[in-house]
């Protein structure tokens, strides 16, 4: 684990908020636009046996 100065916790909690303000106004805009995102109708599964589980 490497070291994080409160500057640069501050610096990426800010940056991630100022990102997520516009999220709204993006969304919007979609959908006003008309268009559907195209639905996903397959998965891919990749199975290793062994190791430890990610859940």
């Amino acid at each position: 684990m490497t070291h994080q100065s409160r500057r640069h916790f501050l610096e990426g909690t800010l940056s991630a908020g100022t990102a997520g303000l516009g999220m709204p106004e993006l969304l919007r805009l979609q959908a006003a636009s008309g268009k559907q995102p195209p639905s996903d109708t397959a998965v891919i599964q990749i199975w290793l046996g062994g190791g430890h589980s990610q859940f």
